[in-house]
């Protein structure tokens, strides 16, 4: 395999980062009774993005201190994660059953470096932030009422954790806002980026009621 060499500023942006979350899960772990679901989805993206991390980088002459601290960081937020859920479950049933598939897991997403096609960049006119933007503090990610439904879509058919395919079909509204909607910026534009990476999570067959216009 070939070697991973980095600068010295890149290991101490690393070692910065890691000590980052360090004290990040030092503090969930300290009150794990009282995560919300937001808080432990966060959890699962930090065991998942490490693990997948982790993967990448084996056998590539990474530091043996910063591999096993990925490893430890990354089994810490997977033993919070597990000891809150009961918690967050009894707080509010019927929501931690829609997202379960979230957050009995870790969320990981292996990204392949590729081109951006730049006939997608947004035009400046095409731009334009909406009063829900400027919210503070901002509403909680996964429970915005405007959008949840489009979540639960995704969602609620895998509410068994089988990693069996299905077939499911997504309602036009949710695709057209949470797709094909331009012009959003901050909190309705993150909404839009987890739809897409939730979606890429959901192993399902999606099946399109209309013909549906990118």
């Amino acid at each position: 395999m070939v070697s991973t060499q980095w600068s010295w500023d890149s290991a101490r942006l690393i070692a910065l980062v890691l000590n980052a979350l360090y004290g990040l899960e030092q503090y969930y772990n300290s009150c794990y009774k009282d995560l919300n679901a937001d808080g432990l989805f966060g959890l699962r993206i930090i065991e998942g993005h490490l693990k997948s991390i982790q993967e990448h980088v084996d056998g590539r002459g990474v530091d043996s201190e910063i591999m096993d601290e990925i490893r430890n960081l990354s089994l810490m937020a997977s033993m919070i994660a597990n000891k809150s859920l009961p918690f967050v479950a009894s707080r509010d049933r019927e929501y931690f059953n829609e997202y379960q598939f979230l957050l009995h897991r870790p969320y990981k997403m292996n990204f392949i470096p590729q081109r951006t096609n730049e006939r997608f960049r947004w035009k400046e006119k095409q731009l334009k932030t909406s009063k829900s933007d400027k919210i503070f503090p901002p509403p909680i990610l996964l429970a915005e009422k405007q959008s949840s439904r489009c979540f639960i879509e995704l969602l609620l058919a895998n509410s068994n954790l089988t990693l069996k395919p299905y077939n499911c079909h997504l309602s036009i509204d949710c695709m057209e806002r949470m797709l094909n909607q331009r012009g959003f910026t901050g909190y309705q534009l993150t909404r839009q980026i987890l739809y897409v990476s939730i979606a890429l999570q959901v192993y399902i067959h999606i099946q399109f009621s209309c013909a549906y216009r990118y």
